[in-house]
């Protein structure tokens, strides 16, 4: 599992070190072809809605400059609100005159459909279709410029003069007195053109005139009703930015991404709103996107089993090394493995057939020499020299690896050297308090390295209890159980707490190991507990009773039966191990 674990995380992180780059290139380039591609349809839009409100505005202008020559017109005025007795000769060629000034306006002016003038004067008679009198006039008329889609039924038969049209009033005054209404109408076709295209971009216009859509009475082109949420969130847009005279929003709706450009005229009240699909241009780049992720994983691929060969022949020589290693711990120093190269690893290989060499002619030596020893000495002394021999030739690959610039590798060697240095000490029943400490760190750090998840490892211990004397391998076994039984199976960052804390008044030291893990049950921990305090094992395999029960024992021998571990855990709460020593100041005694 150790070759395949290790040799796996060398091919992903080779592979990804060409994967993730060409990843990245691949969305960030697709999002810049996306943004530039929705930025040359919003320019498209934005100059096609400013040529249409350029025509709106000209078509405004001449509704404005007809209604400033008429009311400006003293003649058209004065006779509007002249009151005074007139022959019917007279009134008859008045009203002539004003006529003709009115069709002589509407003849210069061929995108105007009429000009009608209501007058107040009961006098004046009425000349169809340019004089009428103001009861023709709806009377809602009055309060507002502009109506859409109007047809004045009132003319009766003269349908050619009812054609829906949008409709101009102001009030006509002459010295500040009412003598009328001016009416100028155009064809809504001939106002608003941009509601009338036949547009095969799949674009649409929409105006609003306040916050009011302006819709055709008769569309020969495509629908122009807008949706009901969509006019929501246009009138939403006005009332948030109501003096924004340009803007653009993409708004999500039933038939699809929309793009909606709009422009606001804020002298007229008028909003022009012009829609454009964008569906091909995210379309274009899902394609292009999905081609691209092939092309990448194809090439993953590719790197993948390039890396994997090459990975896996690379570190074949080392782990052929690694399988000596362990036949040398079983106890066969017959084993060689074979020499590959001249590189770092052919060197090591060399150096471990030599050492085993020589450590074939020391035992034989050794056996020669001490063929009196029994048959437990002998295999003590081989043990001996074969955790040594593991010990030097950690030291033989921590060397080569450090000449090849394999800082991970040195720092494992190191940790797992010093800790072999600690343990090869067994002549040495106690210890200092800050070195357990120091092999617990390296076990951390060891256990950090060889799992995705991080251990972190907090030390609450004051200085004056870090040099006083306790059992060697006193804490380590808590802390192997902490991970494996309550870190370990969750698989997750994790934090473990080490204590000291001093009861004076028994004189007793508590070392308190505390993970934030597993934790156990009521009747989990009671098992535990009867094991360590007793001996028996209720519950077979229960977790760390046999390395909480050696630490109890060694208690028991060195300093009394009164001393005995405490233990607290609450499931999925984690679990806390308490371990008295005694102490009055200075060291244990």
């Amino acid at each position: 599992m150790r070759k395949q674990s290790f040799t796996a995380k060398l091919i992903y992180r080779y592979t990804l070190i060409v994967a993730v780059p060409f990843f990245l290139m691949i969305v960030v380039g697709t999002e810049l072809l996306q943004r530039h591609d929705i930025y040359k349809v919003v320019s498209d839009a934005q100059s096609e809605i400013d040529g249409y409100c350029k025509t709106l505005d000209s078509h405004i202008d001449l509704f404005y400059k007809i209604q400033s020559t008429v009311a400006g017109n003293s003649h058209i005025t004065t006779f509007l609100g002249d009151y005074s007795e007139l022959t019917i000769e007279q009134m008859r060629n008045k009203v002539v005159s004003l006529t003709e000034q009115i069709e002589r306006i509407v003849f210069l002016s061929p995108d105007v459909y009429s000009i009608r003038v209501f007058t107040a004067n009961p006098a004046i008679p009425e000349r169809w279709p340019i004089l009428f009198s103001e009861s023709h006039l709806d009377p809602d008329f009055k309060d507002k410029k502009w109506v859409f889609n109007y047809k004045a039924e009132y003319l009766g038969n003269l349908d050619q003069l009812k054609k829906p049209s949008a409709l101009f009033t102001t009030e006509l005054l002459s010295n500040n007195r009412h003598t009328g209404y001016l009416q100028v109408a155009m064809e809504m076709d001939k106002i608003f053109p941009f509601l009338y295209e036949n547009n095969v971009k799949k674009t649409r216009n929409f105006l609003f005139y306040g916050d009011v859509p302006v819709y055709p009475r008769q569309n020969p082109a495509a629908d122009t009703i807008l949706d009901s949420r969509t006019v929501s969130l246009v009138q939403a847009e006005l009332q948030k930015f109501p003096a924004a005279a340009t803007g653009k929003k993409m708004i999500l709706t039933s038939g699809g991404n929309k793009m909606f450009v709009w422009e606001k005229m804020p002298s007229t009240g008028f909003f022009l709103i012009h829609e454009c699909a964008i569906d091909a241009v995210l379309n274009k780049i899902v394609v292009f996107r999905v081609i691209s992720f092939i092309a990448m994983a194809a090439i993953g691929l590719l790197v993948y089993s390039y890396v994997k060969g090459t990975t896996s022949l690379m570190m074949s020589r080392l782990y052929t090394i690694m399988d000596g290693l362990r036949e040398v711990r079983k106890g066969n120093f017959n084993v060689t493995v074979p020499v590959l190269g001249t590189d770092e690893v052919a060197e090591t290989a060399a150096a471990f057939n030599k050492t085993t060499a020589n450590l074939r002619e020391l035992i034989l030596k050794i056996k020669q020499e001490q063929n009196l020893l029994t048959e437990t000495k002998v295999k003590a002394m081989q043990n001996q020299i074969n955790a040594h021999f593991l010990y030097n030739v950690l030291e033989t690959i921590k060397m080569q690896a450090e000449l090849a610039d394999q800082e991970n590798i040195v720092e494992s060697v190191t940790l797992l050297g010093k800790m072999m240095r600690y343990c090869l000490r067994w002549r040495l029943s106690r210890v200092t308090l800050e070195e357990e400490l120091e092999y617990i760190q390296s076990y951390i750090t060891i256990l950090n390295i060889r799992n995705d998840y991080k251990i972190e490892l907090v030390l609450d211990i004051p200085d004056e209890y870090r040099y006083c004397e306790i059992l060697k391998m006193l804490i380590q076994p808590v802390v192997e159980n902490a991970f494996f039984y309550g870190i370990e199976p969750q698989g997750i960052d994790a934090v473990l707490k080490i204590t000291a804390q001093e009861e004076k008044k028994n004189g007793i030291l508590w070392l308190k190991i505390q993970d934030y893990g597993n934790g156990m049950t009521a009747d989990e921990l009671e098992k535990v507990m009867e094991y360590v305090n007793s001996g028996t094992d209720p519950i077979h395999n229960a977790p760390g009773k046999i390395g909480l029960r050696n630490i109890q024992e060694r208690l028991h021998v060195f300093y009394g039966k009164e001393f005995n571990i405490e233990i607290r855990s609450k499931k999925e709460a984690g679990t806390e191990v308490c371990i008295p020593i005694p102490y009055t100041g200075g060291t244990p005694q």
